[in-house]
């Protein structure tokens, strides 16, 4: 489990309602990312996406399903990839100065040969990866670049 915070200058409404909208997940991740939504629907539990992206030089395609919608307390989605099946979670709470957002990323299952190099791969890119991603959260909320 890996948890990343980070305190936004922007209401909690404001700030789920961003995050919430997984379509634009690729504006502020550290990886380049296109996510289309599968159907129309609203977002609600059980909503699926499928996520395309460049990790380390190389194309990813995850299967998304979002797993929790408090708004605007708490989102979370499972990320599915060949390789491993991830959850995320992002808590927000009313701060001083905005919003302070918490992200739990938790791996439910690996392939056998991941399970060995990913503490070292966590280490060396996915923290770095975690926190450039709520910075340029943060940064696209403050600028108003994030209208909804």
């Amino acid at each position: 489990m890996a948890i990343t915070a980070v305190q936004i200058a922007a209401p909690p409404e404001r700030v789920f309602a961003y995050l919430s909208d997984l379509s634009r997940h690729g504006d502020w991740t550290a990886d380049p990312a296109s996510i289309v939504a599968q159907d129309p629907s609203p977002i609600a539990p059980g909503k699926r996406y499928v996520s395309t992206a460049t990790f380390m030089g190389r194309q990813v395609v995850d299967q998304l399903e979002v797993t929790v919608v408090e708004g605007p307390r708490r989102f979370g989605f499972v990320a599915r990839a060949p390789q491993a099946v991830v959850d995320h979670v992002f808590t927000l709470s009313a701060a001083a100065s905005g919003t302070q957002v918490e992200r739990v990323t938790t791996v439910l299952a690996m392939a056998r040969w991941l399970k060995l190099a990913f503490p070292l791969v966590y280490l060396l890119v996915g923290k770095k990866s975690d926190a450039t991603s709520l910075g340029r959260l943060k940064a696209r909320l403050e600028s108003g670049d994030a209208a909804a």
